[in-house]
């Protein structure tokens, strides 16, 4: 992205929000599959359950902190010029530019 993006671009990146209320709900129960040994014990990697075709199928997500993505970002080559939280604070949302 960084080398396709324009030097006066701007992307908008969006990321949940780990700390919404519906976020930290499927994190509980992924942490607690984990307990109980119904999925592998990587904190960090919750699994979110979805049906499909009459199954039940899991789609994993690595969770990260805004400290986290921020870091990722800056040692991307971007640089943070604004920060917001969009539908109802469930998504967290970076405006970012090159260096």
């Amino acid at each position: 992205i960084w080398h396709a993006l324009k030097d006066d671009g701007a992307i908008v990146l969006t990321v949940w929000n780990i700390w919404h209320r519906k976020t930290i709900g499927k994190i509980a129960v992924s942490w607690w599959r984990k307990v109980t040994l119904q999925e592998p014990m990587r904190w960090s990697v919750v699994s979110y359950t979805f049906e499909y075709g009459g199954t039940t199928a899991y789609r994993y997500y690595k969770l990260f902190t805004a400290r986290d993505i921020e870091r990722e970002i800056k040692s991307a080559g971007f640089d943070i010029y604004k920060c917001e939280l969009w539908k109802n604070r469930q998504n967290r949302v970076f405006y970012l530019s090159k260096h």
